[in-house]
């Protein structure tokens, strides 16, 4: 019917074009990625530390802090929702064994941290330990693994 034909026109009519759609979403990246250069660029400037502080924030954090915050990395969204599935279908077996696979990572980090810090104390990353400790050959090996 002509009622129906005019609502469809009217009803695509107030749709944003293709080429108005990408101006909107690369301009607004445009004016974020101005803003974020423009705020970066002032910390810059008023920065007190070097690179090495800024990219480890070597002994500013205590244990709690930094165990939560691996516990975070970690573990994830999935504490949220495997767990408590796994448990309703495993049982106490299955929650016994995610229980074991967070906490174990973060025990043998806890065990193995100072022994990196104490070999190498200013090092930043594992692979910065492994090449010290192995040379190349192990540090290619690692990261190949």
């Amino acid at each position: 019917s002509p009622a129906r034909v005019h609502v469809a026109r009217t009803m695509s009519a107030d749709y944003v074009s293709q080429g108005g759609a990408y101006g909107a979403v690369y301009g607004t990246l445009a004016v974020f990625l101005c803003i974020s250069l423009a705020i970066g660029y002032r910390f810059l400037r008023s920065a007190t530390q070097d690179s090495d502080q800024y990219l480890t924030a070597r002994n500013s954090q205590g244990i709690v802090s930094l165990s939560l915050s691996f516990f975070a990395t970690g573990a994830g969204a999935w504490v949220l929702f495997t767990v408590p599935e796994a448990s309703i279908i495993g049982g106490p077996v299955a929650l016994a064994g995610y229980t074991l696979s967070t906490l174990v990572p973060i025990a043998i980090f806890g065990w193995i941290g100072p022994i990196m810090r104490k070999h190498l104390p200013f090092g930043c990353t594992f692979s910065d330990y492994v090449q010290l400790r192995y040379g190349s050959p192990g540090n290619v090996y690692c990261t190949l693994v």
